[in-house]
């Protein structure tokens, strides 16, 4: 028996709408679960939340309704396992201010069984690039420009899975 291995990097899309993204997000974590249902830990497969952006040196609540979003979906185990979809669109424009580099280090402290996705939206190549460049001071972080390649990847990299 093949183990598996645990990839625990973050997937950043860039797009224009969150619409598809998230269509195909949810359908993926579901079609994982069902394969692996030991990898997934909660009352659904995949999280999806909206970080609003906050000026610097005002409350930073944002964090405080993530995690309360997260454990509220927990149900009751300990902990949740599976996919969280983040959009971070209002943040794209300000990756290098601490609040948001905050958030980043949070996500990498509790990366133990999570798939995150970033959605970005539409950015040019020098905005990708200084984004990117925040994200791998903390994580791993790979893109995945087309909304259509996150359905290619369920596809090409799930489908040659050897089972359990």
């Amino acid at each position: 028996m093949k183990l598996r291995e645990y990839n625990y990097e973050a997937s950043v899309i860039f797009s224009p709408s969150t619409v598809r993204l998230r269509s195909e997000v949810a359908d993926k974590s579901e079609w994982e679960a069902e394969i692996y249902p030991e990898d997934f830990r909660g009352d659904a497969a995949c999280i999806f939340y909206k970080y609003d952006y906050v000026l610097p040196y005002d409350k930073l609540d944002g964090l405080r309704r993530y995690i309360l979003s997260v454990k509220d979906k927990t149900g009751f185990r300990n902990r949740f396992k599976g996919y969280i979809a983040l959009d971070l669109s209002e943040w794209a424009d300000h990756v290098d201010e601490d609040y948001f580099k905050i958030l980043i280090m949070y996500l990498a402290d509790h990366s133990d069984g999570i798939h995150y996705v970033l959605f970005f939206g539409a950015r040019d190549a020098a905005s990708k690039e200084q984004i990117l460049e925040v994200l791998r001071q903390y994580i791993r972080a790979k893109i995945v420009d087309d909304p259509m390649k996150f359905g290619d990847m369920r596809a090409s990299k799930y489908l040659r899975r050897e089972p359990l």
